[in-house]
């Protein structure tokens, strides 16, 4: 793995899009921790000389190994792979990437793993659409509710706060009302809510009260709506 990452610099987009196929061809057939930690590092020095049609392709490649398998450690390469690819797919690609990624947390029940999957999400956000950012942070959320060492899921609190600014306004409030939008979690989400909202100061949670009540989308005695996704 470490041998074909260091070739990167030297590769152009078709040669680099042929190594990357390689090395997710040997995450998908290992569950050595190792192995695929050290795979997972060569795939990184890859992606930033694949184009956007490479990207894609090597992305379908990852999709399809995240089907067949339950480790929690390939869920985490594979998933911090994928994410690795964020900015090279459209929201096609991303898109089902999110699909998978989604299953992927529903198998796994390890911190290590949900954390480079949610944070996969959290880097696929800003090609989302809002019913595909709604599916992701659906479940960062039920993964945050089942795993109540919040500190652990270190990356999901930035993931559902990317999510939340593709989200539909209603959705977001439904976030915000979470019983796990506290602390850094509630700050990050605050942070995309300032962003669509245009706020010139950083925000807190009576701010985002009065920008869902002007957007005719939140109601003080209101529950959150779960799920996100009709």
């Amino acid at each position: 793995g470490g041998a074909l990452g260091s070739l990167g610099e030297h590769l152009d987009a078709t040669s680099a899009a042929a190594v990357a196929e390689q090395i997710v061809a040997a995450m998908k057939k290992t569950t050595d921790a190792a192995a695929l930690s050290s795979l997972g590092r060569a795939f990184g020095s890859l992606v930033e000389h694949l184009d956007a049609t490479s990207a894609a392709a090597v992305a379908e490649q990852i999709v399809a190994g995240m089907k067949k398998t339950t480790g929690w450690f390939a869920l985490f390469s594979l998933g911090g792979a994928l994410g690795s690819l964020g900015e090279h797919l459209d929201a096609t690609s991303a898109a089902a990437g999110v699909e998978q990624i989604v299953a992927g947390m529903k198998k796994t029940t390890d911190w290590f793993a949900l954390s480079s999957l949610g944070g996969a999400l959290g880097s696929l956000g800003e090609h989302l659409d809002a019913k595909s950012a709604a599916a992701g942070a659906e479940q960062i959320v039920a993964a945050m509710k089942e795993y109540r060492d919040w500190d652990a899921l270190y990356s999901l609190d930035g993931a559902l706060g990317n999510l939340s600014k593709r989200l539909e306004s209603r959705d977001v409030v439904s976030v915000l009302k979470s019983v796990v939008c506290v602390g850094k979690t509630r700050r990050a989400v605050l942070a995309a809510v300032k962003e669509r909202a245009g706020w010139e100061t950083d925000g807190d949670i009576w701010m985002a009260v009065e920008w869902a009540e002007e957007q005719g989308k939140f109601k003080r005695t209101a529950v959150p709506r779960w799920p996100l996704v009709p």
